[in-house]
């Protein structure tokens, strides 16, 4: 039993490895851009964004090591997920606002749901780093539909990318855009 107790933590550090893949190669690519110039404000500027992507890996793994039994994560994880990536886009001169969840009842959602919302978040924001002037997140909990995570971007025309709306309703994810003007609204809810 110990030894099988070994065997699913070994998956699931493999897992986190594999899927932050892509952010360790960025933080390798920026650590490099970073010692090759002089200039202090691109350094400093370097330094924030490796800062941004080391957060989502960290956080990432917190998701993944959740010791739940019945496979099931408090959304509390999620909302110190976003919060943590959100002071990180803070620092990166892009306006954040966060809101909800502190005084919400405590919920619950799949391991699998946390990890894609988590996932998808992190997709929209990082995809859309260079044009965001803002990004204003509400976490709303309900007895009904478990979690609503409503994501605002100020300063994106992002239409919905419909491989990421197929791969969240894998997950028993609705994720809903609308955009007017300059700004993207997202919602992707996740039942308890």
């Amino acid at each position: 039993e110990k030894r099988s107790a070994i065997e699913k933590r070994n998956d699931i550090y493999d897992e986190i490895i594999r899927n932050t893949h892509e952010q360790a190669g960025q933080i390798s690519r920026l650590v490099a851009e970073a010692t090759a110039t002089e200039d202090v404000e691109v350094k400093a500027h370097k330094l924030k964004l490796i800062s941004f992507y080391a957060s989502f890996i960290k956080r990432y793994a917190n998701i993944m090591l959740y010791e739940s039994p019945d496979e099931k994560i408090n959304t509390v994880e999620v909302r110190l997920a976003i919060s943590e990536n959100l002071i990180y886009l803070d620092n990166l001169g892009i306006a954040v606002e966060f809101a909800g969840g502190k005084n919400e009842p405590e919920a619950y959602i799949s391991r699998k749901a946390a990890i894609a919302i988590y996932e998808a978040f992190y997709k929209v924001v990082s995809e859309n780093l260079g044009s965001m002037r803002g990004c204003y997140v509400r976490i709303v909990h309900d007895d009904e539909s478990g979690i609503q995570l409503r994501v605002n971007l100020d300063g994106v025309c992002a239409p919905a990318d419909e491989k990421l709306v197929r791969a969240l309703e894998k997950a028993d994810i609705i994720m809903s855009t609308f955009v007017e003007d300059a700004d993207t609204f997202i919602r992707f809810t996740a039942r308890g």
